[in-house]
């Protein structure tokens, strides 16, 4: 027994060291690009970036909250017999939900453009920001495919053959001058055509066609689950991302990408809790029905000291290293941001305890909870972030980031705990 054990320890560890290398390289490429726009093209152009990369990232969620999530969730309870039908329903869902959402983000940004709210290269930057958000997300839809097989490597390796090819592309993009936002977004949508060309024939192997029953079923289970998602959607963007898009509007496009160029550096450790979560999400979807509230505990308690701990040890290395290494990634011209840097530094931590109470609430298929939860995050930021960017700038946006994570750790675990505690009451004595 305990040698099965010892193997099943090192299979979950070498899970998770894909994941988190998958997620690394994810992580590496917005860092990347990130930092060749901010050295090599500029603040300004880096705060178009950040901004039209918050659009990107609203893609990504709706994806996530209608298609990728209840795939974690339902696809790994899914019978063999029915994975071929399923993967084939989960394909053309993916195509039009969006391609719908992608379009959507280029009219709208043509009819900003047209009313004059915004000036031709940021228009352009938002339509290869379009195109590039449909190719994204069907890689993120491959790569989704791979956890719900347990086989993470074959999504690091998506992840680390992307990742090379956007790093080659810069290194050659160094060399010259005269880059635009626009040919950033044009290098990065070549990469992903060719990842999704290369890994995606082994996918298409394994895609049949559902019939209507099957399609009716799929769509009920992914729409009942994601449902409360997509609510939650907007409301993730608006205390994450959204913090960019504020001070946008009420600081300057600078000032945006002096937040971004920090944010850079706290990144990667984001990418790394959703790589466990993505790894985990699955796997306790598989057997949450069988575990006592007890072992639930058990389980939430190990994940959690797991992953605070190494957000500490990862906040602790920002918050006395990061002045080196923003001044090594961005230039001197970067110093104004130097200030962000210790208060961001709290940001991993409260990014980090908020996740195992989601992983269980997504195997207990309570999507509704974790909508309640990041209402408590819009209030602080509507109510306190805001006046704080308004009074503060950028410093009040650091804080805002910190008291996001703060108050969306306190509404997790409350709606976790009032499942136990209801789920406790209900059973017989």
């Amino acid at each position: 027994m305990k040698g099965f054990n010892f193997g099943r320890l090192v299979a979950m560890g070498a899970r998770g060291g894909a994941s988190i290398a998958d997620q690394g390289a994810a992580a590496a490429v917005s860092f990347l690009a990130s930092v060749f726009i901010g050295r090599h093209i500029g603040a300004e152009a880096l705060g178009i970036y950040a901004i039209t990369n918050v659009f990107v990232t609203l893609i990504r969620s709706f994806q996530n909250g209608l298609v990728l999530e209840p795939m974690s969730v339902y696809g790994s309870r899914r019978q063999d017999d029915e994975k071929a039908a399923y993967f084939g329903f989960l394909v053309a869902f993916e195509t039009i939900w969006v391609g719908f959402l992608s379009i959507l983000l280029m009219l709208g940004a043509a009819v900003a453009w047209l009313y004059g709210s915004i000036e031709a290269p940021a228009l352009y930057a938002f339509i290869a920001g379009g195109v590039f958000s449909f190719l994204i997300c069907f890689q993120h839809f491959l790569r989704r495919q791979f956890y719900i097989e347990l086989r993470q490597y074959l999504a690091m390796l998506q992840s680390l053959s992307f990742l090379l090819l956007i790093a080659i592309g810069f290194a050659g993009m160094w060399w010259f001058e005269g880059w635009t936002v626009v040919d950033v977004y044009i290098l990065l949508c070549t990469c992903s055509v060719i990842v999704c060309v290369v890994q995606g024939g082994r996918f298409w192997r394994n895609v049949g066609v559902p019939d209507r029953s099957q399609r009716r079923r799929f769509a009920g289970e992914h729409w009942s689950y994601g449902k409360w998602l997509l609510l939650t959607v907007p409301l993730g963007i608006v205390t994450y991302q959204g913090y960019f898009f504020i001070v946008g509007s009420l600081v300057s496009t600078e000032a945006a990408g002096l937040l971004k160029a920090v944010e850079t550096l706290i990144g990667p450790f984001l990418q790394v809790s959703i790589g466990l979560s993505l790894m985990l999400t699955p796997m306790a979807s598989r057997n949450i029905d069988r575990m006592s509230i007890g072992a639930q505990k058990v389980y939430a308690l190990r994940i959690s000291t797991a992953l605070v701990g190494l957000a500490v040890i990862y906040s602790a290395v920002v918050f006395f290293a990061g002045e080196f290494a923003l001044r090594a990634l961005f230039g001197s011209e970067i110093e104004a941001a130097f200030p962000l840097i210790k208060i961001m530094a709290f940001v991993p931590v409260f990014s980090a305890t908020h996740v195992p109470a989601g992983i269980v609430l997504s195997a207990l298929r309570r999507s509704k909870l974790r909508f309640f939860s990041q209402m408590m995050s819009v209030a602080g930021t509507a109510f306190i972030g805001i006046p704080l960017v308004i009074a503060y700038g950028n410093i009040g946006a650091a804080f805002g980031f910190v008291l996001t994570g703060v108050l969306f750790t306190i509404g997790q675990w409350s709606c976790l705990f009032w499942v136990w505690r209801r789920h406790a009451q209900l059973q017989p004595a």
